[in-house]
């Protein structure tokens, strides 16, 4: 634990301390995650009184949250319901949705720093190339070495993250083609579906952004070793820069070393899910 404390320190002041190579984050998404952030602090509550509201309709408040005590007063059991049900979803709601933000925050900073890097290189021209050549190297070097760590850091937790979310959506699989979904459970299970589905397609689609990047930077190497060739042929120390970025290894996210966060982990993901709501229906 503290070792992973040390590298996420490590990797933020990275981060912090390049700044050409970090683009600031705009108002407008700053905003945004902070929209999302009151999202999933107010959620907890709005779903507690929603599940409340329609177990007291369906006449199926339950004594599971007082551990088996039975109350008279049916002020009582709905406070004990609404206050169980709170605290459920603010671990069960709230705190997936929040370490996803942060992991996905994290793989934007990266992210951006490549195409950042990518940016600074496709404006060179031939004269800028010359003198900074050994810039562009130290950058993508830095940028490379953030990547890398960046995979080490979240390995375990897009593993637990990946499984939780399509542990949830099993579960809601389950219930839905085998029994008959008691009213009070639709609260539950309709959140467990849309949280399931939005943490799974977040990550994987910006994760598979990293090495999609580092392609891009690969590909603008290659085309300025096309433009100048010419120019720097008799100067071999730009264009040995631009050939040992070209021939650098594309860097995947991966979870746990068992899968790839590549775009097509999403078909899989859900393809598996869609096998398995099969198999319950071919059961029954």
């Amino acid at each position: 634990m503290l070792r992973q404390k040390s590298d996420i320190r490590n990797l933020i002041t990275s981060l912090n301390s390049h700044p050409t190579l970090s683009a600031p984050l705009k108002k407008t998404c700053s905003h945004f995650v902070n929209i999302i952030l009151l999202v999933c602090l107010i959620t907890p509550f709005g779903l507690a009184s929603m599940a409340t509201y329609m177990a007291n309709e369906a006449k199926c408040l339950s004594n599971f949250w007082t551990f088996g005590i039975t109350l008279e007063e049916q002020r009582y059991k709905t406070a004990s319901h609404f206050f169980g049900e709170y605290v459920y979803y603010s671990v069960y709601f709230e705190f997936p949705c929040v370490a996803a933000l942060s992991v996905y925050l994290m793989i934007y900073r990266c992210g951006n720093n490549l195409l950042q890097c990518n940016d600074n290189a496709k404006r060179m021209d031939y004269l800028e190339l010359t003198v900074k050549c050994i810039d562009v190297q130290q950058d993508y070097g830095i940028v490379e070495e953030n990547i890398r760590l960046l995979k080490k850091i979240l390995s375990s937790p897009l593993l637990v993250i990946l499984l939780s979310s399509l542990f949830n959506l099993l579960v809601v699989l389950t219930y839905c083609l085998k029994d008959n979904v008691p009213p009070c459970m639709m609260v539950e299970l309709t959140v467990s579906t849309l949280t399931g589905v939005v943490i799974i397609s977040s990550l994987i689609i910006r994760g598979s952004k990293i090495p999609e990047n580092m392609l891009k930077i690969k590909e603008t190497a290659g085309h300025l070793i096309e433009k100048h060739q010419l120019n720097i042929l008799d100067k071999g120390r730009e264009i040995s820069v631009l050939k040992r970025i070209e021939r650098k290894e594309t860097i995947h996210l991966s979870a746990c070393g068992l899968v790839d966060f590549k775009r097509s982990l999403l078909l899989t993901a859900f393809g598996s899910l869609f096998t398995y709501g099969l198999i319950i229906l071919k059961l029954d």
